[in-house]
């Protein structure tokens, strides 16, 4: 648990991981991080309860603080994700406002900006997301498809169908505008 909270913080802190002061300033000011956080502790919440129901008398002041810190980044940010998605280490939400992750799996070091929705069609399941997904802003990924390995999905584009690995796809529909796209270079 602790490694993939390393991780997700490490994203956001980029050049100055090791310094303490800077990892305490992103948490506190960082909307996207601390709704990551608050993703990370409800999980762990869930784990525990799951393999040590006999604890739960004692999780109880946890789940109230997870609720409080969860009405904080949904009502204040702006930013859902909820505990039915399955989300790799380093994860980066950008930008507050109009996110919506949910019943997806998604892999590590992904990032997400605002006013995008990952999740199922009504009564169906959600995608799944490779690793180094980029989802720009205004993206909607609303189905049960797979999107590969270090695509880029472009800036108001709406997912319908399987994307391939290392692809930008934009417009609407979607299209595959650049093969072999490498958006590493961007060191998100």
């Amino acid at each position: 648990m602790m490694e993939i909270v390393r991780r997700d913080l490490d994203r956001y802190l980029r050049h100055s991981a090791g310094d303490r002061r800077a990892r305490v300033l992103a948490i506190a000011t960082n909307c996207g991080l601390q709704a990551v956080l608050v993703y990370r502790f409800g999980r762990w919440l869930q784990r525990l309860q799951r393999a040590q129901w006999w604890l739960f008398p004692l999780l109880i002041p946890g789940w109230i603080l997870y609720w409080l810190a969860l009405l904080l980044t949904r009502h204040g940010y702006g930013i859902r994700v909820s505990l039915s998605a399955d989300i790799g280490p380093g994860l980066c939400i950008w930008h507050f406002g109009g996110i919506d992750v949910r019943d997806c799996t998604i892999g590590s070091n992904c990032a997400i900006a605002q006013h995008t929705t990952i999740g199922p069609e009504l009564g169906g399941k959600g995608p799944v997301v490779g690793d180094r997904v980029w989802f720009s802003p205004h993206v909607r990924c609303i189905g049960a498809f797979h999107i590969g390995d270090g695509a880029t999905i472009g800036a108001g584009v709406t997912v319908s169908e399987d994307v391939p690995a290392n692809v930008l796809v934009i417009g609407n529909p979607a299209r595959v505008a650049m093969q072999a796209y490498d958006n590493s270079l961007f060191n998100f």
